[in-house]
């Protein structure tokens, strides 16, 4: 079996941490990604504590993703990226302001596309499947999943054409909500 490292955003705690546990139990390395570096403190007594590593910080930050994205890949080759992390607070639209409403829509849906930015850049140029998958929050966003797929080389246009533009030859789409035990 081939080595593999993940990275898990919002991996300490509920849904991420249980993500965790299973990418681990599949003999994976996996970064966790928390901004409360408490969240963290069962790894080191985890039985797989040799295959985890523990990056603190905001999973909306692009040099945080990058840290973790460093660490998986110095363990083994990046196979997969779960973008969990998310703020827990409601807003209902009858009685806050939209303002609010789009701020806290603006709070989840920032660390999901750092993290799948992060995760393409770093998989480009890789022929493996790849998962980046945003888990499931209480904000509404239930069924937000994509399956990213490089399905080979990245083809630059013509010259003249567009030079900064490149058709990336990835497949996307929603996915179902990973079965976890």
């Amino acid at each position: 079996m081939t080595a593999q490292s993940y990275v898990v955003t919002g991996g300490g705690r509920g849904v991420g941490r249980a993500i965790v546990e299973r990418l681990a139990a599949g003999g994976g390395t996996v970064v966790v990604v928390e901004r409360d570096g408490s969240a963290l403190d069962w790894l080191a007594g985890h039985p797989a504590a040799d295959r985890l590593r523990a990056v603190t910080g905001d999973a909306a930050d692009e040099d945080t993703t990058g840290r973790a994205a460093d660490l998986a890949e110095a363990a083994a080759p990046l196979a997969g990226w779960v973008n969990n992390a998310a703020v827990f607070r409601d807003a209902a639209l009858h009685r806050a302001p939209a303002g609010e409403v789009f701020d806290l829509i603006a709070a989840n849906l920032r660390p999901a596309v750092v993290g799948a930015g992060t995760a393409v850049r770093r998989l480009l140029h890789r022929t493996v499947l790849a998962r980046i998958l945003r888990a499931a929050n209480r904000t509404g966003l239930h069924n937000l999943f994509v399956i990213v797929r490089p399905v080979g080389p990245v083809v630059e246009d013509p010259p003249g054409v567009a030079p900064d533009v490149h058709r990336l030859p990835l497949r996307s789409g929603p996915a179902r909500r990973p079965c976890l035990p």
